[in-house]
């Protein structure tokens, strides 16, 4: 998951610090984003007209990544955050399922349901696992 994040701002980089082909991005995907976040900036495009479209911006001096349907739906919001701004409910659920394992990656996920969920990199010390877990400590998809 970690890795995905690096890769997803990698890629958004190199797309727009050099003069790379711009993705194409439809303008109801554009109006949705500023409509969603009037205050972003710095937005990096990546996606494609069949699944989804992801913005990487800064918003609240914090680097996000929204992702948006074709149709200009907002799906969810990732933000890093730190493994201590994690819930107790979370760390304990992981604690219980993996007890010599340690989170060593974040995001909070906030869907467009209202609900908000954290994957997690965690790291048993044999593998790196990717979990995502419910403000009460469920393991969700």
């Amino acid at each position: 998951m970690k890795k995905r994040f690096i890769l997803l701002t990698t890629i958004c980089l190199i797309a727009f610090g050099s003069n790379a082909k711009d993705i194409e991005i439809p303008e109801v995907i554009k109006k949705s984003f500023v409509q969603k976040f009037p205050t972003a900036h710095n937005a990096k495009w990546d996606g494609d007209s069949e699944s989804h479209y992801e913005v990487g911006f800064v918003l609240d001096g914090k680097d996000k990544i929204a992702v948006f349907l074709p149709d200009g739906t907002f799906k969810e919001i990732e933000t890093e955050i730190k493994i201590s701004e994690l819930p107790k409910r979370v760390t304990k659920s992981v604690n219980r399922k993996f007890p010599l394992a340690k989170i060593s990656f974040a995001l909070k996920i906030q869907r467009s349901n209202n609900t908000t969920v954290y994957e997690l990199e965690v790291d048993t010390g044999i593998e790196e696992i990717d979990v995502t877990i419910d403000a009460l400590g469920f393991e969700v998809d």
